[in-house]
């Protein structure tokens, strides 16, 4: 085996099913917990920091340069998603790790781009979320399950969404997804 051959949770799944586009997308990604009684400092550090303005509770938001992906899990956590090509994670880690507990988890994670004319109709199958434009706001991110596993749901577009789940049960997830999209045509 070649060892300098990367592997990720999918190996680099991509399909075309009717009117819906999977994909797996790769993150660096790290959970950030917020220290008791430092919320307020959190926010004017995590400002500083990425610059951006951390988003409330179940909403995430990106950076100007789209290169990352600041999610608020609950009142003292969030992730960072940060695009495999940004340069400077090394950095902006060592600055937070002064004000936060931290947690690389990217490995932890299997992430799917969902996108095209039937997401919402292959998602409704499967998620316990209300996901119409009306109810899920773009850049909204929550927790929910989809066929017993626990997903992580950003809507980045009307018709776009990352879906995360446990690296272990990658395959479930994806078989879940991949089903749904086929079951719709």
């Amino acid at each position: 085996m070649d060892k300098s051959k990367v592997t990720t949770p999918l190996n680099g799944f991509s399909k075309n099913i009717g009117d819906v586009f999977l994909k797996e997308i790769l993150f660096e990604i790290y959970c950030i917990s917020v220290p008791k009684n430092m919320e307020k400092n959190s926010i004017l550090t995590l400002k500083k920091i990425l610059n951006i303005n951390p988003p409330n509770i179940g909403k995430s938001v990106l950076n100007k340069e789209k290169s990352i992906r600041l999610i608020k899990n609950s009142s003292d956590q969030y992730f960072i998603l940060f695009s495999i090509d940004f340069k400077n994670i090394s950095k902006i880690i060592t600055m937070l790790e002064k004000s936060f507990y931290i947690t690389e988890q990217s490995d932890a994670w299997a992430c799917i781009d969902i996108s095209g004319s039937q997401t919402h109709s292959c998602l409704e199958r499967i998620c316990t979320l209300d996901l119409s434009n009306s109810a899920y706001e773009i850049n909204s991110a929550t927790r929910t399950l989809m066929e017993h596993l626990n997903v992580f749901v950003i809507k980045v577009t009307e018709e776009n969404f990352i879906l995360m789940s446990a690296s272990s049960s990658a395959l479930s997830f994806l078989e879940a997804i991949q089903t749904s999209a086929e079951n719709i045509m």
